[in-house]
């Protein structure tokens, strides 16, 4: 069974939500983050990984970035929801 396709603009919706919610992040706990890797780079890096596998499945959900992000976009804050938000509705 091959993967359902990504729909693009849903995912850059996504992540241009992230990295709202990453910015936040790093101000209230910047001692959570390395001072070296700057937000783009980890936005950049977590888009790779869900394109690559076609899906969330693949990263570490249980941050107050991701739960903040999928409250923002109005979606569960699950794989599945997540996964659905991205995907083309066929």
């Amino acid at each position: 069974m091959s993967k359902p396709m990504i729909n693009t603009a849903r995912l850059d919706e996504f992540f241009q939500a992230y990295a709202r919610e990453l910015d936040v992040s790093r101000e209230k706990n910047p001692l959570d983050y390395l001072p070296n890797v700057d937000n783009p780079t980890i936005v950049a890096r977590m888009r790779a990984s869900v394109e690559k596998s076609g899906g969330f499945g693949s990263v570490n959900k249980d941050s107050p970035t991701f739960r903040r992000t999928c409250k923002a976009l109005g979606i569960k804050h699950t794989y599945k929801a997540m996964d659905e938000y991205i995907h083309v509705k066929q």
